[in-house]
């Protein structure tokens, strides 16, 4: 998008308070009257120069926290400005922002408050991925809930969201963009629920509803993806097939911009060697060329819809999630639209050409821009997921391997649910 020059300048003024300010704080701290020179300044301005540490360095901001009361309560907003709960050590941000009352002042019949009013705190995300499911856990969320009542961006598994329901309806919860996970297998959703009334964008694991809602209730939705992988039976393909056909369908999602379906890039039979001789196993081969002609011949309604966008390879959704929540690069819709730009829908599902002479087998990528740089980044399952303590799945398919003794719920849905619609 093109700057105008007002935006240049705001972001030229910005500039220099910045460096204004990292310059008193140099002040502050180098010479021998610091303390005079701080305790000179506007108060506002002390708390201006507090707040850039805070957001430029999150240790430093967690210390400041232990200055004194004051600015623990100036800090604690920057700090949990995206709350991420991924297990149970991480709920300690409720005991953080809501302190429960000691000993002394149950005696007393008092009341202890936390250090600031719960609604001040401005908190833009929420991703909820506990594999755990506990009345301990909702109770304490529930204590702070006020604290996500204007959040943007909210990450949670089927599962976490019916457990959490009451408490993100009492509190109006109602963020723009929603992830929603699970932890081996996906659930029907009730897509009624007011938690969805006011989303735009949603990378969902699963397209099946709860009870007589469908998708049609999201009224506002205009951005929709769902991810998968490409080793599937051809009854389960042709079950996504004809959810997506229904989905694009103008009279049911009449806001709709954009669906994506991302998938993983299909696996190219492996070369193998025999002494001198190198060969592609035949019937390995046949199998690729089958799974292709599967996925081409049921999404053939689809991959010529204006709305309807083929991405190959999505990235981890835990990285996904931090595109969202720090705007740093392009989302899944940018990138499909970004990938469409460039290649046909179809492009995924055209078998790779293959070079063959006496010593070596190339196998041409259909996906590689003209300077030999993909367009995508690597295969999710090669990436690296030290950042996260659970896995984060996004699937439309159950996982493989994943075991009855694995589920949540014994009420959990099977596999695979329909649609509902």
């Amino acid at each position: 998008m093109r700057k105008t020059s007002y935006q240049i300048k705001s972001g030229d003024k910005i500039r220099r308070l910045v460096r204004w300010l990292g310059l008193i704080w140099l002040l502050v701290r180098l010479f021998p009257f610091s303390m005079t020179l701080w305790s000179a300044l506007p108060i506002e301005l002390q708390h201006l120069i507090l707040a850039l540490i805070a957001y430029d360095d999150a240790p430093a901001a967690r210390s400041l926290r232990l200055v004194s009361r004051d600015i623990n309560v100036l800090v604690l907003p920057i700090i949990y400005r995206n709350v991420l709960i991924e297990t149970i050590p991480d709920l300690r941000v409720t005991r953080i922002m809501a302190p429960p009352s000691s000993a002394l002042h149950r005696l007393k019949n008092e009341n202890y408050d936390p250090p600031r009013i719960l609604s001040t705190y401005n908190t833009a995300s929420l991703a909820l991925v506990l594999p755990e499911s506990l009345p301990s856990i909702e109770n304490a969320l529930a204590r702070v809930g006020a604290v996500f009542s204007r959040i943007r961006y909210l990450a949670i598994t089927s599962r976490n969201l019916s457990a959490n329901a009451f408490w993100l309806r009492e509190n109006r919860v109602k963020p723009k963009h929603i992830m929603l996970l699970h932890h081996g297998s996906p659930r029907p959703v009730n897509w009624r629920d007011k938690i969805f009334s006011q989303t735009t964008h949603i990378f969902t694991s699963s397209l099946d509803s709860h009870g007589r809602s469908t998708f049609a209730d999201l009224s506002d939705l205009t951005h929709l993806a769902v991810s998968t992988h490409s080793e599937l039976a051809d009854n389960k393909i042709q079950d996504i097939a004809r959810k997506l056909e229904w989905l694009l369908h103008p009279d049911t999602l009449p806001n709709l911009k954009i669906l994506v379906l991302g998938i993983t890039r299909f696996p190219y039979p492996p070369v193998k060697r025999i002494y001198t001789h190198l060969f592609i196993d035949p019937s390995a081969h046949e199998q690729y060329i089958r799974l292709l002609a599967r996925w081409w011949t049921h999404l053939q309604a689809c991959l010529g819809h204006s709305k309807f966008h083929v991405l190959p390879d999505p990235i981890h959704p835990r990285e996904e999630w931090d595109t969202w929540i720090n705007s740093t690069s392009p989302d899944i819709w940018q990138r499909a639209i970004s990938y469409r730009g460039q290649y046909s829908n179809s492009v995924i599902f055209e078998p790779h050409p293959v070079e063959v002479d006496a010593h070596h087998i190339n196998v041409i990528d259909l996906l590689q821009t003209n300077d030999d740089t993909p367009l995508t980044l690597d295969s999710p399952n090669a990436r690296s997921q030290s950042s996260s303590k659970v896995d984060w799945e996004i699937d439309l398919i159950q996982r493989e391997g994943y075991r009855e003794s694995e589920r949540l719920d014994p009420e959990e849905a099977g596999e695979y649910v329909t649609m509902g619609f």
